[in-house]
């Protein structure tokens, strides 16, 4: 009787021990892509991504909470006009209309943006994404050889 309960207490343990070798495995290799995506910059943000490889001097922050559900991204990054042009024209955005400029501003909302975050408070030459829904809003200009980026939700 004792010989069949020994037996059975191995094969639980040889179960126990596969299934957490399997748990294991699967963190790693879960943790192995993610770091691989990292590394290719997958989760980097679409404004950022669209940036023109000749790009200097990038700045960029972001924050989002859950509670509440709010959401904010800055970016700086030094380009030419003509890159801005093609930037904007890639990401969609279109002049800010005269009659939605009460909607938008340069501050910063809430979260501690760093000195870099220098853009004046003038909302002329700015561009908005008009495709935006919800409390989403994003704005962009061309300052002084940068572009400023600006995108906030649920604020």
């Amino acid at each position: 009787m004792i010989r069949i309960f020994s037996s059975l207490g191995n094969r639980r343990a040889s179960f126990i021990w596969i299934a957490l070798t399997i748990v294991v495995l699967t963190c790693a290799m879960f943790a192995g892509v993610l770091l691989v995506f990292w590394w290719l910059g997958v989760f980097q943000q679409a404004p950022r991504k669209a940036l023109p490889s000749t790009a200097d001097e990038v700045h960029e922050y972001n924050s989002d909470r859950l509670f509440p559900p709010d959401y904010c991204y800055y970016l700086k990054a030094k380009i030419t006009q003509e890159e801005f042009n093609a930037y904007r024209k890639r990401l969609r955005f279109a002049p800010l209309p005269q009659d939605l400029r009460e909607e938008f501003d340069w501050s910063p909302f809430g979260d501690k943006v760093e000195e870099w975050w220098d853009p004046t408070p003038s909302l002329k030459g700015a561009f908005y994404n008009p495709t935006a829904t919800g409390s989403q809003r994003a704005l962009m200009k061309y300052e002084n050889g940068f572009v400023y980026y600006k995108e906030t939700a649920g604020l």
